[in-house]
């Protein structure tokens, strides 16, 4: 009944989902069943929240959270993983970092592409945050000056 309601709404139907859509570069086990629990799981813990336990935000945000991470958890655990030849092919293409060891273990040993170390990536984290950031001030200082 209010803009500041429909933000809530807002924020609270896209609860959880945010930590699958960044876990899926970084954990091989992720799937496309997951990221759909994910997807829908916050509508009915916004439901069960408001309309069953009768709580107000933002109580009921941290109780959506909750009920998402354990859907799409539960999700990921009883539906099969990505085909070990689809993982293994993304991982020659993208090379992520994170959790794909049983992923790299699986390839031939020719296909193997060494990953940038971590310090490497930081650095470039780092010059692509000056990157975004410099460049928005620039525009700023040309539009207002």
């Amino acid at each position: 009944d209010s803009i500041a309601g429909v933000w809530q709404f807002i924020m609270e139907c896209g609860a959880g989902l945010g930590l699958v859509l960044i876990l899926r570069w970084y954990w091989w086990r992720i799937n496309a069943w997951t990221e759909i629990a994910a997807t829908i799981a916050p509508f009915i813990g916004y439901a069960l929240a408001h309309y069953a336990l009768d709580w107000a935000f933002p109580n009921s945000f941290f109780f959506t959270v909750g009920f998402t991470t354990v859907a799409w958890v539960t999700t990921m655990y009883l539906t099969n993983p990505t085909p070990t030849y689809t993982l293994v092919e993304f991982y020659k293409t993208v090379q992520p970092g994170g959790a794909w060891k049983p992923v790299e273990m699986r390839m031939d040993p020719t296909d193997k592409v060494e990953t940038p170390s971590i310090l490497k990536l930081f650095v470039y984290w780092t010059f692509g945050i000056g990157i975004v950031y410099g460049s928005l001030f620039a525009v700023g200082a040309l539009i207002l000056y």
